[in-house]
C-alpha cells in the first residue's frame, strides 16, 4: 500500500502569521466544539455509527450523497471523515470521488487557529473513478491540517448549532451539525500496526514454516532441532 503524506512546509510560518492571541468569546467556546459535527444530510459521520469507514479493515461504506464529519473530545483527540466528489474536465460524465479517514491529536492555538495532527499509520484514503480499468484504489493518508479559524453559532431554523470551519487560506468548509454532544469515534490510539519490512517477512516465514515440524522426536533429533532454532535466533 503507498503512502501519501503532506506537510507543507509554511505550515509554521501561516500558524505564526495567524495575528495576536484572541480572546475566545461565543463564536469560539471550546466547550461547544466537543462533540460529532456533520454536514447535510449527516450520512457521513465519524465513528461506527454509520459506518462509513472501518478503519480496521482498511474499507469504506459510502453512502448515497457526499459529505464531511468532524468529532472533537475534551481530551485532545479529533476525527476527520470526507466523501467528496471532484470535476473530471477530461471526462465531465466521470467524476471522481475521494474518500478519507484520519484521526489524532488536535491543538487550539491562542490566535483562534485549530490544528488538526493526525496518526500516520492509521489514515486513509481512497479514490473511485468509474470511467477507468482501476476505478478504485485505497493508500494510506497522512496530512496535518491548519483551520485558520472557526465559528459556532445556533441556528433557529434548524434549532442547532453549526460549526464553521476554515481552511488555511481563509476558505470556508460546509457548514456542519452538531450531531452528538458525546462524539461518536473509533478508538483514539492507533489502530494499523505498521506493516513489516521484506526482511522481516522472510525471518518470520521461515520460522513459521520451522515451527511446522513434529514435535515428538528422540534426543538427537531434540538436540539437531535445537540447533536449527539457535540458528533461526543467530540469524535474526
Amino acid at each position: 500500500m503507498r503512502t501519501l503524506s503532506l506537510l507543507p512546509l509554511t505550515l509554521a510560518a501561516l500558524v505564526l502569521a495567524q495575528g495576536d492571541p484572541i480572546r475566545y468569546d461565543l463564536e469560539h467556546n471550546a466547550t461547544t466544539l466537543i462533540g460529532t459535527w456533520s454536514s447535510g444530510a449527516g450520512l457521513v459521520q465519524t465513528g461506527p455509527v454509520r459506518n462509513f469507514c472501518s478503519p480496521a479493515n482498511k474499507t469504506f461504506n459510502p453512502p448515497p450523497v457526499a459529505g464531511i464529519s468532524y468529532s472533537f473530545d475534551g481530551d485532545g483527540n479529533f476525527e476527520q471523515v470526507e466523501y467528496r466528489f471532484g470535476s473530471n474536465p477530461a471526462k465531465p460524465a466521470c467524476p471522481n470521488a475521494t474518500l478519507l479517514f484520519q484521526h489524532g491529536k488536535y491543538q487550539l492555538l491562542p490566535n483562534g487557529s485549530i490544528i488538526l495532527d493526525p496518526i500516520p499509520e492509521d489514515g486513509l484514503v481512497q479514490t473511485q473513478s468509474p470511467c477507468t480499468a482501476h476505478s478504485s484504489t485505497i493508500q494510506q493518508f497522512n496530512v496535518t491540517v491548519l483551520f485558520k479559524e472557526w465559528r459556532i453559532f445556533f441556528d433557529p431554523l434548524s434549532q442547532g448549532y453549526h460549526l464553521h470551519l476554515f481552511r488555511f487560506d481563509g476558505a470556508p468548509l460546509n457548514k456542519m451539525i452538531l450531531r452528538y454532544e458525546t462524539p461518536i469515534m473509533h478508538p483514539t490510539t492507533t489502530i494499523l500496526k505498521p506493516e513489516p519490512t521484506a526482511p522481516a517477512r522472510r525471518r518470520r516465514a521461515f520460522v513459521e514454516q520451522r515451527s511446522d515440524a513434529p514435535r515428538t522426536a528422540t534426543a538427537a533429533g531434540g538436540i539437531g532441532l535445537m540447533m536449527v532454532l539457535l540458528g533461526v535466533v543467530m540469524l535474526v
